[in-house]
């Protein structure tokens, strides 16, 4: 299809904030983070940066985009600090958004990008209590079918795991640490979960640490 109404200089910056917003909502998630974006860029011409100014101010913020912005931004191991503490307010504000019953799975649950913030941060206790908040928050919702639980549907990701894995290891717990390292290892084993990029990555990361060598094969 062709559009033929004139491309106006306001029309072509309409078009170039929206592609802008869009683009900072799938990095940021968090409407005050793309504002202060936005304010922030130096390369941007004063029109075009009210105009996506404008729109962002009107962005549905998503706790599910948040949570899962917030967890992949902290997936890497050696990110900056500055992109973990994004990280947490990202998190935070899903947390804040979402109802409280909000069906969170796997590694879009807040509690899990929090926990593996805190990692980062060196905040060893405060990840741990993240963490175990996770496994809690699985816990409770585990359903009655034997049939999953033989499956392993029932239980958390490997990398909940092996964050758990490097954190008691960085508070000198390291009997603790393999413990929850052998728990990472037996769901890396589950399909589906075990194959994803943060439960190779993650359990590679926790064996160099704890074991001083990776076992996990990339995919």
């Amino acid at each position: 299809m062709w559009e033929a109404t004139r491309l106006t200089a306001e029309r072509r910056h309409q078009r170039e904030a929206a592609a802008l917003v869009n683009r900072l909502a799938e990095e940021l998630a968090s409407r005050e983070e793309m504002l202060a974006a936005l304010r922030a860029d130096a390369t941007l011409d004063e029109p075009l940066r009210q105009a996506a100014m404008q729109l962002a101010a009107r962005h549905c913020e998503d706790p599910w985009q948040l949570s899962w912005a917030a967890f992949q931004g902290v997936l890497p191991s050696g990110v900056d600090a500055e992109r973990c503490r994004r990280s947490v307010r990202q998190a935070e504000a899903a947390l804040r958004l979402a109802p409280a019953d909000a069906p969170f799975y796997l590694p879009d649950r807040p509690t899990t990008a929090l926990g593996l913030a805190s990692y980062r941060l060196g905040q060893y206790r405060e990840a741990i209590a993240h963490l175990k908040r996770t496994l809690d928050e699985f816990a409770a919702r585990l359903p009655s079918q034997d049939a999953a639980r033989r499956a392993g549907a029932t239980d958390p990701p490997a990398w909940c795991y092996s964050i758990l894995a490097m954190a008691h290891y960085r508070l000198n717990q390291p009997n603790v640490a393999r413990t929850w390292l052998q728990h990472a290892r037996e769901r890396r084993a589950a399909p589906l979960q075990g194959r994803s990029r943060p439960a190779v990555d993650l359990l590679r990361e926790a064996e160099e640490l704890i074991e001083g060598k990776a076992t996990v094969s990339p995919q």
